[in-house]
């Protein structure tokens, strides 16, 4: 009776959930179509833009992100004022994969289930199309490639902290390549993945204090 009752509650909770992430999708779909050609309004933005331009940055601005966007705008001589679009699209995509990732990687060192990639992609697109998180995707602003490189960052110390056999060299590489990246793209993020990494790298002493301590005893 109890397996059924659970039956029936996993049931409705996977409704629930179905329906929220149907309605989030399609007001995300159709937000996206009416604000997709429009640069939005916000200070930075502009300054972006100019840095692309003129190719300079300041302390607060970093050049990361306006030699992405100069980089965008080479394709104006092909499709115009759209290139803002196809970066829009490239940053939704690389969210989408970051947090797919990130997803994944939660399911098998937190819940021990190898979750599918199609299942952590359909989880990541509702996380990704939270309103918050998706008016990201269509600004020109870094925030949206800095937060996928922050989940990137943040499941590969995942995988390092808590899975045997992960402390391989790829993953170093990623981690320098994201730093860098968050380096020359948004001071803030790079920060953040400081102190990610400082967080992880007390965790990896920690334990490994442990079991020396352990080992001697």
């Amino acid at each position: 009776m109890s397996k059924k009752i659970t039956g029936w509650l996993r049931l409705a909770a996977l409704a629930l959930w179905t329906g929220i992430f149907m309605i989030q999708f399609i007001y995300a779909v159709g937000w996206a179509v009416q604000n997709g050609n429009n640069i939005q309004d916000f200070y930075d933005t502009a300054v972006y833009l100019r840095s692309a331009q003129e190719f300079t940055g300041d302390g607060w601005h970093l050049l990361g992100y306006a030699c992405i966007l100069r980089w965008f705008q080479g394709l104006t001589g092909i499709i115009g004022d759209s290139y803002v679009v196809v970066l829009y699209l490239v940053q939704t995509l690389c969210s989408v994969a970051a947090f797919t990732y990130g997803v994944k990687v939660v399911s098998k060192v937190i819940w021990n289930h190898n979750i599918l990639w199609w299942k952590a992609g359909v989880i990541a697109l509702y996380l990704v199309t939270l309103p918050v998180i998706w008016q990201l995707q269509f600004a020109l602003l870094p925030d949206a490639f800095c937060l996928a490189l922050l989940v990137l960052l943040f499941s590969q110390l995942l995988e390092i902290l808590f899975q045997h056999k992960m402390l391989r060299w790829e993953r170093m590489w990623i981690i320098c390549g994201v730093c860098l990246l968050l380096g020359i793209t948004h001071y803030h993020s790079f920060y953040a993945a400081s102190g990610l990494i400082l967080i992880a790298v007390g965790i990896l002493l920690i334990k490994q204090i442990r079991k020396e301590y352990r080992s001697r005893n």
